[in-house]
């Protein structure tokens, strides 16, 4: 569209970017750069060998939408207990698919085998995530997977669907496992597989070194320099770095006490804005 003919993009992985230049955005003009995750809050358990449920029990961690495809791992806990194999299923999440799921969860008779635990503090999320044999994140489309890189700071795999977005935050085999679509007896295989094989439950050393890469302060910083080397894309900084500068620029302003953190957001700014003029007057 006209009106982005000169805008810089931000994407959050390549299927977003994909998804960008589809609608007719300028391959040129887009950046991928991942999220990252707070690497120091979020990390394995300290207690030695990780403190995992004494039963099989998988997480779901997110918003309770019909898209996200939380029925099919329900179903998969259904196909997986019919099967013998006893493990459990915590939802951490609310959303305008909950009574429909909990309706599911009663008609298949998992009352004692699925918990809705609503909202979770993140405090609460990161004990879940430690706890967890693993995240299930078995949805239609997602721009990332962001549970399944938290999961993977816990030191915990991720199966998830084989979908866009998804199979960039997850490595299969590796950091977890993929699996089809809207396929429960898959799902329930993947889950049945981890409560049999504990040893790949155990296995945190690779995940932790993915996450290496996805730390939170590193992503925001390669987020300000990629869409700066984009023509035209230096405005965007300061809006992307507003919350980080403004505060700092005001409190400054009104004489507080400036500390380590509050002077990095100030000097963010004045980058953002040097580079910004600099453009300008490029332009002139």
């Amino acid at each position: 569209p006209a009106v982005y003919r000169r805008a810089a993009f931000h994407a959050i992985s390549e299927s977003t970017r994909d998804d960008l230049v589809r609608r007719g955005i300028a391959p040129g003009r887009i950046r991928v750069i991942y999220p990252g995750v707070d690497t120091a809050a979020l990390t394995p358990d300290p207690a030695a060998g990780g403190r995992r449920t004494p039963e099989p029990t998988f997480l779901y961690v997110g918003r309770l939408k019909r898209y996200k495809g939380v029925e099919t791992a329900v179903r998969a806990v259904a196909v997986a207990r019919a099967r013998g194999c006893g493990l459990r299923l915590e939802i951490a999440g609310e959303g305008d698919d909950r009574d429909r799921l909990v309706a599911l969860v009663r008609r298949l008779g998992l009352d004692g085998a699925v918990r809705f635990r609503g909202f979770v503090p993140e405090a609460d999320k990161r004990d879940l995530l430690r706890r967890a044999w693993a995240v299930v994140l078995p949805s239609a489309k997602e721009g990332w997977g962001i549970s399944n890189v938290e999961a993977a700071a816990c030191g915990t795999p991720a199966v998830a669907a084989d979908r866009p977005g998804l199979r960039e935050s997850v490595r299969d085999g590796e950091t977890g496992l993929l699996v089809p679509y809207g396929d429960p007896a898959a799902l329930a295989g993947a889950l049945m597989r981890l409560a049999r094989e504990p040893d790949l439950v155990a296995r945190a050393r690779a995940r932790r070194a993915l996450v290496a890469f996805f730390n939170v302060t590193c992503c925001n910083a390669l987020v300000v320099f990629g869409i700066a080397m984009i023509p035209s894309g230096r405005a965007a900084i300061l809006a992307y770095t507003m919350p980080a500068w403004a505060i700092p620029l005001s409190a400054w302003l009104l004489g507080e006490r400036m500390n380590g953190r509050k002077l990095t957001g100030l000097a963010l700014g004045m980058a953002g804005m040097a580079l910004l003029l600099g453009e300008r007057a490029a332009e002139l």
